[in-house]
């Protein structure tokens, strides 16, 4: 058995304990801990504003968890903590490449943007290529709504636009448009065998994780569909976005040895099926 590749047989028999997810919870806040902040921003006339609206929804959404189930407890922590590591091992263990880098979102633009992570990647010394990866966790494995909002993305010829955008080499400082969104999700074995190697410290199991494979591609699933979409509805500047960023993601396949059955296999997740499915179905609207 080589590296990405894993029994599913073993993959459901993977147990997290209740003890687990509160650990797991628990670092998972401490990584998340460093978003953009809006304060950083005083030249834009309306930061103060955007800020108090976030707050505003905070705090609606602190009333609205009150008396959530154990359940919907659950799945909150379980979403933070996919966050989380998906945000640490693209980096530490290079899942979307060398070059890639994370970029943890303002608030402001987690919430009204709908952009839980971005990746940074560098395609040479002077060009960088910017992906936002909006990502959902839900057990149900509807993304109906997630695809709704980024079909209107298409139509409008916006794509995600993030106000509030730093590098972190500090060289860029400012709102970013026209950066395309896809949505990533796994399903619950694969998560818990995500967790399981994240709470015992295992790099090694991380850095081979067949998790970056089903990622991987999830993205490439969608940027093909989502530019097949853009070219049926008159987008010529968003088709030439989303193949220029599909040809990064095909360069990180090729550097990462990723095979075709590799990705054949990958897709006896239910939810990887799901997003495909939502994509093409997407894509075949003409």
């Amino acid at each position: 058995m080589n590296k990405y590749e894993f029994s599913r047989e073993h993959q459901e028999e993977i147990y997290v304990s209740p003890r687990e997810i509160d650990e797991a919870h628990k670092r998972a806040k401490k990584v998340l801990l460093n978003p953009i902040l809006l304060e950083d921003f005083p030249n834009y006339r309306d930061w103060e504003e955007d800020q108090a609206y976030v707050d505003k929804l905070k705090e609606k959404f602190k009333r609205d968890a009150v008396g959530s189930s154990p359940e919907e407890v659950e799945s909150a922590k379980l979403g933070e903590i996919f966050e989380a590591i998906i945000f640490e091992q693209i980096e530490l263990s290079n899942w979307l490449g060398e070059n890639a880098n994370t970029i943890q979102p303002s608030d402001y633009d987690d919430i009204i943007n709908k952009v839980d992570c971005i990746v940074e990647i560098e395609e040479s010394p002077t060009s960088t290529s910017h992906l936002a990866l909006a990502m959902d966790v839900t057990i149900s494995g509807h993304f109906g709504d997630k695809f709704a909002h980024i079909k209107k993305s298409i139509d409008t010829g916006e794509l995600t636009k993030i106000k509030y955008f730093a590098t972190d080499a500090g060289n860029f400082k400012g709102e970013k448009s026209l950066i395309p969104s896809v949505v990533i999700a796994v399903d619950r074995p694969t998560l818990f065998s995500m967790i399981k190697a994240w709470t015992q410290k295992d790099q090694k199991a991380l850095a081979e994780h067949p998790a970056q494979v089903k990622i991987l591609e999830e993205i490439r699933i969608q940027l093909s569909a989502f530019a097949k979409y853009a070219e049926s509805v008159g987008k010529p500047r968003l088709v030439e976005v989303y193949q220029h960023s599909l040809a990064i993601v095909e360069k990180i396949i090729t550097e990462k040895e990723i095979t075709e059955k590799q990705f054949k296999e990958a897709h006896g997740d239910d939810f990887l099926d799901a997003i495909r499915f939502n994509a093409v179905h997407l894509a075949d609207r003409l």
